[in-house]
């Protein structure tokens, strides 16, 4: 949000890539597929 606020552009990451590691420093909460889709599921049952 503070690089748009300062005009610089924006940019669209696909966080499964390496790009989203380099150039953000994001780190997925998560590393298997059974345990993401576990708590996605237990998120959505609780958002109701």
């Amino acid at each position: 949000m503070d690089a748009l606020e300062n005009g610089e552009s924006s940019n669209i990451y696909n966080l499964g890539n390496s790009h989203g590691y380099k150039e953000l420093g994001w780190q997925p909460r998560y590393q298997d597929l059974k345990t993401i889709v576990k708590t996605a599921w237990k998120w959505h049952r609780n958002s109701r």
